[in-house]
Formats: C-alpha cells, structure tokens, sequence
C-alpha cells in the first residue's frame, strides 16, 4: 500500500510539474521527427479512449454493486 502512495505521488508530480530545459534558448527540434509524432499520437488515442471507458466502467461496477 505504500508503494501504491509513492507511485501515485510520482504519477501526478510528474505530469503536474512543469519541467524546463536547461538551455532556454536551445532548440531541440524532436517534435518533428516521425516517430515521436507517431508516439503522442497513439498516446492521445490511448487517453481519449480512457477518458471513456473509465467513466463506463464504473458506472458499471456502481451498478453491479
């Protein structure tokens, strides 16, 4: 249980904090490389689908118990 509050913390701390890079002028240039593309997008498949399920999936087990 305390790994689960760990893990947890680190989830939300990861993508709540807003993370800088260390040269603010640099230009990294990575977004627009085809295989990162390729991988924001099916992560944003994969969000888009959570967004649903979740909500139907306990509706579901409210129902049921």
């Amino acid at each position: 249980m305390k790994k689960l509050k760990y893990l947890t913390f680190a989830f939300l701390s990861f993508f709540t904090l807003k993370l800088y890079p260390l040269a603010a002028n640099a230009k990294l240039g990575f977004c627009q490389e085809s295989g990162v593309k390729r991988v924001f997008q099916i992560l944003g498949y994969a969000l888009y689908i959570l967004k649903i399920a979740v909500p139907i999936l306990l509706i579901i087990y409210g129902i049921i118990d």
